[in-house]
């Protein structure tokens, strides 16, 4: 797997079209992956010097020229290295972990996003249980509700977003990697499911 990060560039038009709408900013990072076989994940952050800055994983190294538009920039920086991290992994690893992920159940044919703390709590440890590896310590570090629109006079998509950070051990090594190189929850597409590891 490959990590990513571009520096967007807010001179550029459709870089700020794309902060404003994760739908749009989802449609241009495809662009990186023509062929739709390469499962990208991104997440948006801002940075202490308040730049936005995109994380993205792929499992090829992107070329980032397909992000240029038309006389546009797009962004100011695009950095690529493997996860060595990831490849490496062992059983017993301890590792910190951060995801903004889409903490919802399923009812009614609808996603419903988990709104109080000791949801958002069974919730994350569920996942990570089920996918290899031991919670030690997990907090909820913010949420929102994220809108975006799939053009114009459609009615909006609305996500439910909790940021999750804290430490696990690694028990089963493949179906965590499988995990972080699939991703973790609903709506992937629009920023949401990419786990970033550190030791």
């Amino acid at each position: 797997m490959v990590l990513s990060r571009l520096v967007l560039d807010l001179q550029d038009p459709a870089a700020r079209r794309d902060l404003s709408n994760r739908y749009e900013m989802h449609r241009t990072l495809a662009r990186l992956d023509p062929s739709g076989e390469d499962r990208l994940l991104w997440h948006l952050e801002i940075g202490k010097d308040h730049a936005p800055r995109v994380l993205i994983q792929t499992r090829r190294e992107p070329d980032p020229a397909a992000l240029h538009g038309a006389g546009g920039s797009y962004y100011l920086s695009f950095e690529s290295r493997p996860n060595k991290l990831l490849d490496n992994l062992r059983s017993g690893d301890r590792l910190r972990f951060r995801v903004l992920a889409n903490a919802s159940v399923k009812r009614d044919g609808r996603r419903h996003g988990l709104y109080r703390s000791e949801d958002q709590h069974a919730w994350i440890e569920r996942q990570l249980t089920k996918h290899g590896a031991t919670p030690l310590a997990v907090r909820v570090i913010g949420s929102s509700t994220e809108r975006c629109w799939r053009g114009r006079g459609r009615r909006p998509i609305t996500v439910f977003g909790v940021m999750f950070e804290g430490m696990i051990d690694v028990i089963e090594p493949d179906a965590f990697r499988r995990m972080v190189c699939l991703g973790l929850g609903h709506a992937k597409a629009l920023g949401f499911g990419l786990v970033t590891l550190g030791r």
